[in-house]
């Protein structure tokens, strides 16, 4: 196996975990947050906000 092929794969093995990651956390925050008395508005602006501020600070970094 090639060097890149290698580099790929675990560029892809990162992404993977990190994407799994953030997808198992977004259903158990509103059960989170409603333990603190938090409105079912503020939990979806803040995940709109976090994908949002996500969004536009990879467009520039490539």
């Amino acid at each position: 196996m090639t060097f890149e092929r290698r580099v790929l794969i675990a560029m892809c093995a990162l992404i993977f975990a990190n994407q799994l990651g953030f997808g198992a956390m977004v259903p158990s925050l509103p059960l989170y947050a409603e333990s603190f008395g938090v409105s079912a508005t503020a939990i979806g602006m803040a995940i709109a906000v976090y994908g949002l501020a996500r969004f536009a600070l990879a467009m520039p970094s490539g």
